[in-house]
């Protein structure tokens, strides 16, 4: 019936908007955690979305390129894929 297939698709949503958010979440790790620091051993393998600055091949489309704003010892600014094709963006670290 609807209540049947409403519980199902409202089941849907929440397992794989769940699955996505935690994907999205170890996108984000693997990004800290691997392509910052473009001097450690086999950078160019290791970090699947180099630094613009990097020597690592295939980067030319916007979204296969990391692009680091601002980076403290704490703290890093990265300019997200979905700003690919967004004119300039003002960053201020008020």
């Amino acid at each position: 019936s609807n209540l049947v297939a409403g519980l199902s698709i409202l089941l849907s949503l929440a397992f794989f908007g769940t699955s996505a958010l935690a994907a999205s979440r170890g996108a984000l790790w693997d990004i800290v955690n691997n392509c910052l620091d473009t001097s450690a051993l086999d950078y160019c393998v290791v970090c699947g979305v180099p630094r613009m600055e990097s020597t690592c091949p295939g980067q030319m489309v916007c979204e296969a390129n990391l692009e680091v704003w601002s980076e403290t010892s704490n703290y890093v600014a990265l300019r997200d894929r979905k700003m690919c094709g967004c004119r300039t963006i003002v960053f201020s670290a008020r």
